[in-house]
C-alpha cells in the first residue's frame, strides 16, 4: 500500500504543479515538507524518509523527490508522461485543462494582478 500511495504522491504533485504553472497569479508551488515529520501523526508527507540517525534525518528520497526535481527541467516530459500513464491520459488531461460544459468562460477578470 505504501508504494501505491507514494506513486499516487508522485504522480499527483506533477499534476498540481503543471496546474500551477497555468495560474497568472502563482509565483512559486513546492512542497510541505522535505522530510517526513514522525509528529504528524503518521502522515509521512516529506519527499525524503526520516532517519533519525541521518544527517537532519534525511533518509532515502521518495518517488515524489523524482517529480519534484524533474520539473522546469529537461526530465520534466519524462515525469510528465510518467504521471499521465499512472493517473490515465484522459483523467489527467482532464484534470489539466477542464472543459466548460455550459457557458462561456468568464474573461471579466483576465487583466487583473497585472496580467
Amino acid at each position: 500500500m505504501q508504494a501505491l500511495t507514494e506513486r499516487m504522491a508522485a504522480a499527483g504533485y506533477v499534476l498540481a504543479y503543471m496546474k500551477a504553472r497555468k495560474m497568472k497569479t502563482v509565483d512559486l508551488f513546492t512542497h510541505h515538507a522535505t522530510v517526513d515529520n514522525p509528529h504528524e501523526f503518521g502522515l509521512n508527507l516529506g519527499m525524503f524518509r526520516y532517519d533519525p540517525d541521518a544527517p537532519h534525518h534525511m533518509g532515502e528520497p521518495k518517488p515524489i523527490f523524482a517529480s519534484f526535481a524533474a520539473m522546469d527541467t529537461e526530465k520534466e516530459p519524462e515525469a510528465v508522461e510518467k504521471a499521465r500513464a499512472f493517473i490515465g491520459e484522459e483523467l489527467f488531461d482532464f484534470l489539466l485543462e477542464p472543459s466548460i460544459l455550459y457557458g462561456e468562460r468568464d474573461t471579466s477578470r483576465d487583466g487583473e494582478f497585472g496580467a
